[in-house]
């Protein structure tokens, strides 16, 4: 499945997921036409964004900015043609889920003053954050809730990216699973996953495009954006048997973008994803 226009995408969401099964704080954002809603302050530690789109397609990029800029100063700088200044900095966040789903993304934040973005681009060229679709957040100090300064999570996997494919540590089985999502590329990278459709293949899933006026033979299962070299993001999914389709929609064009068999939860084979 080759989607040239990653937003003309549908989104899926496995199994919904427990608030109690995601790590650390869990910070609810909900997203539409145009806005970003979530809390204004949330504690430091280990933090999960659980994000919900009702309308429309959308993303929710966390940014820490430097001591003195705010927001404003972001909006003001794209629009002057500097779309990532140099006290910006990239922590990413997840992205396109259904309106009956989520998605999610656990990383550990530090006290400072953040926003929440919506980096898609529209029909119309202009980004949805410059259509005010942003939410400044505050993080504090730390706090005495135990489960806010804990550590993250072990990983079932490690997904690590380079320029341009995905490397696996290991299998990954059905069940509900944590993926650690790393950038050991020289750009920034995205991890979204689709499921491949009863009746259909990887290789369909692979080459189909919105111009080939079909169904998608596939639909979402997650994404995490804007992912910076040397960043990660963990997230935690529940996955079923069968095949499924890694891509980097950025690097689409370079062929980041492969096949990934999860097995049964008893299967002990070694099946990884294959280019």
């Amino acid at each position: 499945m080759i989607a040239l226009l990653a937003l003309l995408l549908g989104s899926f969401e496995p199994t919904p997921l427990s608030p109690v099964t995601l790590p650390g704080h869990v910070v609810d954002v909900v997203a539409g036409d145009f806005f970003l809603q979530a809390p204004d302050t949330i504690p430091a530690g280990l933090t999960t964004l659980r994000l919900r789109v009702p309308q429309g397609e959308h993303i929710a990029i966390l940014v820490r900015l430097d001591s003195g800029h705010t927001a404003l100063d972001l909006l003001r700088a794209r629009r002057q043609g500097h779309p990532r200044p140099a006290w910006m900095h990239l922590i990413g966040g997840p992205g396109f889920p259904t309106p009956d789903g989520t998605a999610n993304a656990t990383m550990m934040l530090a006290p400072g003053h953040y926003v929440l973005i919506c980096d898609v681009a529209g029909p119309d060229g202009v980004r949805h954050f410059e259509k005010g679709m942003f939410h400044p957040l505050v993080v504090r100090g730390r706090t005495s809730e135990p489960h806010v300064v804990a550590s993250l999570p072990r990983p079932d996997a490690v997904v690590t990216m380079r320029d341009h494919l995905f490397a696996f540590s290991g299998p990954i089985r059905a069940g509900v699973r944590v993926l650690r999502v790393t950038n050991e590329g020289s750009v920034m990278h995205e991890f979204r996953m689709v499921h491949v459709l009863p009746g259909h293949t990887g290789r369909e899933s692979m080459t189909w495009t919105p111009a080939s006026k079909t169904p998608r033979p596939d639909e979402d299962v997650t994404a995490l954006v804007g992912i910076m070299p040397g960043g990660e993001l963990t997230t935690t999914l529940a996955l079923t048997q069968g095949e499924y389709v890694v891509l980097c929609v950025p690097q689409l064009a370079r062929g980041m973008i492969q096949i990934l068999r999860v097995a049964s939860a008893g299967d002990r084979t070694t099946e990884r994803g294959l280019k």
